[in-house]
């Protein structure tokens, strides 16, 4: 049985809402379906799709520059805000840390040992910093590059003491070619 939610997206202060279908919304943002036609379980844009107050085709041309309610769609479920299960989000904040770890311990070395850091000592270094992972966010951004990783930066800010198992970054040699 599909539960339909509302993902919502604003643009320029109007809201822009459609009904989706949670499970295939879910497998859309993670890009395992491709289609947004078959997440919509209307071909409606609302202004707000509780009161099924539908939004004007001008203010779809404004915000959008189409009146393709395939193409609004898509946008509304890239940028906007959908709501996932609490299941969902665990699977994909999970998806999302190996993601992230396996990044960094292809790019880190270790300088004492001149070998890559482990999965291992990069999740549990994750693990005790509590560093918080963005599900929705990419993860080359997220873990890739000394001065570009927000995970990286906030492992090196202190009293985070967590890098003398991972001396490599904490002593600025986290990419490989830059140690």
């Amino acid at each position: 049985m599909s539960k339909v939610v509302v993902a919502k997206y604003t643009v320029n202060g109007e809201r822009f809402e459609i009904f989706v279908d949670s499970d295939r919304a879910y497998e859309f943002i993670t890009g395992k379906r491709k289609d947004a036609f078959s997440v919509l379980e209307s071909e409606e844009i609302f202004e707000d799709a509780n009161k099924g107050k539908r939004q004007s085709q001008d203010k779809l041309k404004k915000a959008f520059e189409t009146i393709d309610t395939i193409k609004i769609a898509e946008i509304i479920l890239k940028k906007g805000d959908v709501p996932i299960t609490t299941e969902q989000r665990n699977k994909l904040l999970e998806e999302k840390r190996k993601q992230i770890i396996d990044i960094i311990a292809r790019n880190s070395i270790d300088p004492r040992t001149k070998a890559p850091h482990t999965v291992q000592r990069i999740d549990a270094a994750l693990h005790e910093a509590k560093i918080a992972i963005d599900p929705f966010k990419n993860a080359n951004s997220e873990g890739r590059g000394r001065h570009s990783s927000r995970v990286c930066k906030q492992m090196l800010q202190p009293p985070k003491t967590i890098w003398p198992k991972i001396r490599g970054m904490a002593s600025g040699r986290l990419l490989k070619g830059e140690a």
